[in-house]
């Protein structure tokens, strides 16, 4: 008897102690560890990230990991193609009761909001549409920043806000792999002005290129 629980008091001590920093998975697992964890079917994939299909309280997001030397630094779930400012307070709100169930208060910003109480123009009663909704946890290994986005936020400022769709977005990632995960992210953002760089090269097009009509 004493030696079995010798074997499993050894087998303990030599297995990597992970715990779940993001749904089963652990800051540091390596891709093929991470996708072990998962029972969702992946949707798309590339070098460094994983993207599945999943749910928050019912409510449909794509769950992304991010890998840097393969390593998991970075997580995110994220809601989008939401069509109005109710349904974009509405999720952010939904998942912001979660995360408050899990970690408690944020440290900034809140949840709860309805922005129909929050208006610029008291003698009509227009709605500010224009606020944004955030709020962030902090542990011992993580960070966790809750917000609101527009869906294309390349063209904000373009249209008018009753024409936006939007995204709520939740960030989680790890304190310790953050300097790992900005130099990851600052190379793959190179690589990805080389190739347009080069596409323009290779294709003939530059500023002296380009006829412009009044």
């Amino acid at each position: 008897m004493k030696k079995l629980v010798y074997v499993v008091i050894f087998i303990l001590a030599i297995q990597p102690m992970y715990s779940a920093d993001f749904r089963n998975a652990s800051w540091g697992m390596s891709r093929a560890q991470v996708e072990a964890t998962e029972a969702l079917s992946v949707v798309n994939s590339s070098d460094y990230e994983l993207i599945y299909l999943g749910s928050v309280s019912g409510i449909p997001c794509f769950i992304k990991y991010i890998f840097a030397e393969d390593s998991l630094v970075d997580a995110w779930f994220i809601f989008h193609n939401i069509a109005s400012h109710d349904l974009r307070d509405s999720v952010y709100n939904t998942v912001g009761r979660v995360l408050v169930d899990k970690y408690g208060r944020p440290h900034d910003g809140g949840v709860g909001y309805d922005t129909r109480t929050i208006v610029s123009d008291p003698e009509t009663g227009k709605r500010d549409y224009s606020r944004f909704l955030s709020a962030s946890w902090r542990t011992k290994v993580t960070s966790i920043e809750l917000s609101t986005l527009y869906e294309d936020p390349i063209t904000n400022g373009l249209v008018g806000f009753d024409d936006r769709k939007f995204r709520v977005l939740v960030h989680y990632s790890c304190n310790e792999l953050r300097n790992l995960a900005q130099r990851s992210s600052w190379k793959r953002q190179c690589e990805e002005f080389d190739r347009q760089d080069k596409y323009l090269k290779d294709h003939g097009i530059g500023v002296g290129t380009v006829k412009v009509t009044r």
